[in-house]
């Protein structure tokens, strides 16, 4: 004889309610929530990431941690948001410099312009500063819109400073973005300078008069 069939209990009914605005369908079947607090009866309201009741954290923490979770590039890192009255702060580790502009090209996305980065670097041991520059070095010949030959490299305790001369502003941004790839930089100094591009004639005859001014009167 099977269970015996009946109306729900008080707890199940109030624990079908507390899920019925909130967890809809296709959105987190697979997390295992405490039944105290699916019912309401616990103070204990939980994190964002560990049930899922938006509503019952803040709209702006629930919104970029639902964020973070699905970026391809920061979701793997599983960081965490928490809130404390009107700051915003962002815990976890993450591999390189990369991923912390990533954050806070996300935060800009959201209309979040201050928060508080915790978000550390992952260093396996001691740093070797060769290895960081062996592997911005690879980075950089990696692009190959890049004269990288024409890029030096100094690093001190993970602070890179790039010096040099390349063609051009967004050739200058590329460098830096392909520094940001290497394991081990925490901080990056972009001295490079940008060659000037020749100038036809006529814009050389104009720069120059432009230069010269109107002579003054004897």
């Amino acid at each position: 004889m099977g269970p015996k069939k009946g109306r729900p209990t008080p707890r199940e009914v109030r624990s079908q309610k507390a899920q019925m605005p909130t967890h809809h369908p296709g959105s987190e079947k697979g997390v295992k929530w405490p039944m105290a607090v699916k019912d309401g009866s616990s103070p204990h309201r939980g994190t964002v990431s560990d049930t899922g009741l938006k509503g019952k954290a803040d709209d702006l923490t629930y919104k970029l941690q639902r964020a973070l979770d699905s970026d391809p590039n920061l979701s793997a890192y599983g960081l965490k948001v928490q809130s404390s009255g009107e700051a915003l702060q962002v815990t976890g580790i993450v591999d390189t410099l990369q991923e912390k502009y990533a954050l806070r090209d996300l935060m800009s996305d959201l209309g979040i312009s201050e928060f508080q980065d915790a978000v550390s670097l992952s260093t396996d041991g001691s740093v070797d500063q060769n290895d960081i520059i062996a592997e911005v070095r690879e980075e950089l010949d990696a692009d190959h819109e890049l004269d990288s030959a024409n890029i030096n490299l100094r690093s001190t305790d993970g602070h890179l400073i790039l010096t040099g001369t390349v063609s051009s502003p967004e050739h200058k941004r590329r460098a830096e973005n392909a520094a940001r790839r290497a394991s081990g930089v925490t901080g990056i100094q972009n001295n490079l300078s940008t060659r000037k591009q020749d100038l036809s004639p006529e814009a050389l005859f104009h720069s120059q008069v432009n230069n010269e001014g109107p002579h003054p009167r004897p």
